[in-house]
């Protein structure tokens, strides 16, 4: 699982593939002793999609991204990933922040 996360050729990534197959993982196997670790994977694969977008995506992402955050550290607040999501948490807020430009743009085009 581990190898989808991060796998570059030809400068694109496999993010959305790490997170469709960690999300598939979980609908399939509901009860695996895993699920904090695909859990982890969606989270990460979601930031650092974020991270990599083209800027007209990236603020959509990175509030998708926030919000699987706080997600997991609802489901699992005793994970060792814990930190990591509180730090993702941070900087997509700090993206919003330093972005309002982004944000009144997606608020226009979705009042069209």
């Amino acid at each position: 699982m581990g190898t989808y996360f991060g796998n570059c050729t030809n400068g694109g990534n496999n993010y959305e593939a790490c997170i469709v197959t960690a999300q598939n993982a979980l609908k399939d196997y509901p009860y695996s002793n895993r699920r904090e670790e695909f859990a982890s994977l969606i989270m990460k694969g979601k930031y650092e999609l974020a991270k990599m977008s083209v800027e007209k995506k990236q603020l959509e992402r990175y509030q998708d991204a926030e919000d699987e955050c706080y997600g997991f550290i609802n489901e699992y607040p005793d994970s060792k990933d814990r930190a990591l999501a509180e730090k993702y948490i941070e900087k997509c807020k700090l993206y919003e922040k330093e972005h309002p430009e982004t944000a009144l743009d997606q608020l226009g085009n979705n009042a069209n």
